[in-house]
């Protein structure tokens, strides 16, 4: 049984871009060949500041992939904070399997991915700015056969143009108070990326973005296992029994976001938008009683947390992995 990334072969989308992401041998596979953004709508100006396209190539392929930019901060007591609307972050959070090997040997190399933020539009090169990623670490218990713990951290060298014409900011990670209301079924999710808009559609060129309800796990494990999936632990569901509106392939990796709303008590620390996911895998694109699957972020917190110790506490970043 595969499981389908949702990562997809840069030559197989749009020939001038190179790509980031990778379809994962089993699970990974079937996303590869549908993922885009499907039912959404093109972003706006300061829809998703956060919003990462990597390139990267593997295995003489080029791969595109989706991240976000994070900005965590270790304070003086030892615990790590992750910053909203940090214009100057250097660390993103992305899919393991867009930057897993598939062979066995653990991860990619850091000076194979590219990251492109600050940009809407791939094809406008004028804005935005392409930085160099200077350490990779994968999630050690990644399994690329059935995309569990399916996340990882990635550091970016420092910023190279102006950061006051460049449209990028980092996105805050979920924290204990959020614990009580984010696995609420039916919450409504923000993905985004440069995926396909349909199954047998190539990438887009503009960000795009589709809101979603999140769906319990439950409903989503019996509707997968009918076609002989699992959906772990780790793992979040988003989309309508219906289908119609759903991430895709390319979109891999990419952020899936609450944003403040009237419907949610914004005493809870809502006033700034919170990644609640990376697009991971799915049976096709949209397809009815066939939800998306995202890594959930509070439940990796911890591990992410102690990731950013440790690289903080090497000498170099590119001394993390």
């Amino acid at each position: 049984m595969k499981y389908f990334s949702r990562s997809i072969i840069a030559g197989v989308a749009l020939s001038a871009m190179v790509g980031g992401g990778a379809l994962a041998q089993s699970r990974a596979a079937q996303r590869d060949a549908n993922e885009r953004i499907v039912g959404g709508e093109e972003a706006e100006i300061g829809d998703a500041p956060w919003a990462v396209r990597l390139n990267i190539t593997r295995d003489g392929s080029k791969f595109i992939c989706g991240a976000s930019l994070v900005a965590p901060e270790r304070t003086a007591n030892g615990s790590v904070v992750w910053r909203s609307n940090v214009s100057g972050a250097r660390w993103a959070i992305t899919a393991a399997h867009c930057v897993d090997n598939t062979d066995g040997t653990g991860f990619v190399d850091a000076e194979d991915i590219k990251a492109i933020s600050g940009r809407l539009d791939l094809a406008d090169p004028d804005t935005g700015e392409v930085r160099e990623v200077i350490a990779v670490m994968g999630h050690p218990d990644f399994d690329r056969d059935n995309l569990s713990n399916d996340l990882a951290l990635l550091v970016l060298s420092e910023a190279t143009v102006d950061l006051h014409t460049v449209r990028r900011a980092s996105i805050r990670l979920p924290d204990t108070q959020d614990t009580n209301w984010l696995g609420r079924p039916y919450l409504a999710l923000m993905a985004q990326g440069w995926g396909r808009v349909g199954e047998v559609m190539p990438p887009v060129a503009k960000l795009r973005q589709v809101r979603v309800p999140r769906v319990d796990h439950d409903t989503c494990a019996s509707a997968y296992g009918l076609h002989g999936y699992s959906i772990e632990p780790g793992m979040i569901c988003a989309g309508f029994f219906s289908g119609g509106f759903d991430s895709c392939s390319g979109d891999s990796g990419g952020p899936s976001v609450l944003r403040p709303s009237n419907n949610v008590p914004l005493s809870l620390n809502l006033q700034n938008p919170v990644l609640v996911g990376a697009v991971s895998w799915g049976k096709g694109c949209a397809r009815q009683d066939l939800y998306g699957i995202y890594t959930s972020i509070a439940f990796f917190r911890s591990w992410l947390d102690a990731k950013v110790e440790e690289c903080l506490a090497e000498d170099s970043f590119a001394d993390c992995n």
